[in-house]
């Protein structure tokens, strides 16, 4: 079973305008030039693992927040491109029951020009759900919900160091490229998808602030 499925709501259609200060998407969002479209909405959340389900007699979970602070770890802008935080998609994906069992915390940004975009997902997981099984059932939920509307995952997956981290690089056959890096204490994923001339994601996990953590 698929781990979490709600993660992929990162594919809305929300592209933002470059210079758009406030992050919010513009009122006719449109995706810069030459980017493949996102799906207008979130595929429905798959079922969650027992081990992801599990909480002790007589707890209860709090709620999965949307946590703007956590987009620090974010450059504040790559090559010329400001980050511009997406306040309100990251609200709603807070809100995602798929994401309450096992992220405790998500917030969402977007670099973007006329030609090349980048969007940016910081999830930070719950204590003792991260794993090698369950990073790897997110790298794929994800990537086969963003490249559903991209022509399907390619067959080439990689590992890449990034200013000395290791990070999963993984394609769409429309060309959208996805990178996922997993940073400890506290596990956090950060999840990218982008297209155009300028491979953005990878410009923003070479300039991680770490120093924020």
């Amino acid at each position: 079973m698929r781990s979490i499925r709600a993660v992929a709501v990162v594919v809305l259609a929300l592209a933002v305008a470059a210079g758009c200060d406030d992050g919010s998407p513009s009122a006719s969002p449109a995706s810069p030039a030459g980017a493949t479209s996102a799906p207008a909405s979130s595929p429905s959340p798959a079922s969650l693992t027992p081990a992801a389900t599990t909480v002790p007699p007589g707890e209860s979970l709090e709620p999965t927040r949307h946590e703007p602070a956590l987009i620090d770890l974010l450059p504040g802008a790559v090559d010329g491109r400001s980050g511009n935080q997406d306040f309100q998609t990251g609200a709603e994906m807070a809100t995602d029951p798929g994401l309450q069992a096992t992220v405790a915390g998500v917030a969402l940004a977007v670099y973007a020009d006329d030609e090349s975009y980048a969007i940016a997902s910081v999830s930070r997981i719950r204590p003792g759900i991260f794993g090698d099984a369950f990073y790897r059932d997110w790298r794929d939920t994800f990537d086969e919900a963003v490249c559903e509307q991209a022509g399907g995952v390619d067959v080439g997956h990689s590992e890449v160091e990034i200013d000395g981290r290791l990070a999963f690089r993984s394609a769409c056959v429309g060309g959208v490229v996805i990178y996922h890096l997993h940073l400890d204490d506290p596990d956090t994923i950060i999840s990218l998808q982008g297209a155009g001339p300028v491979d953005l994601g990878a410009m923003v996990l070479d300039d991680l602030r770490l120093d924020m953590r």
